[in-house]
């Protein structure tokens, strides 16, 4: 894995991070924005020799358009 390759896990973990940050009205823009940028980064991320498998399926899962929000909160 190259030094500045990001990880499958690592893009989970952001993901997660844009989808649970409290948001007032003002901020939806801002963190739809964080969410585009970190499914561009999981297309490129690789799979760590630590990363099971499960994280893998997690994050195609997680970049789907029509997940709802009961999905997501079951991947995650």
């Amino acid at each position: 894995m190259s030094e500045g390759a990001i990880t499958v896990r690592e893009v989970v973990r952001l993901l997660w991070k844009a989808d649970s940050y409290p948001c007032r009205n003002e901020e939806w823009a801002v963190a739809a924005r964080h969410g585009t940028s970190c499914a561009c980064k999981g297309r490129a991320a690789v799979a760590s020799p630590d990363d099971s498998p499960e994280f893998a399926r997690w994050l195609k899962k997680l970049q789907r358009r029509d997940l709802s929000v009961n999905e997501r909160e079951e991947i995650y």
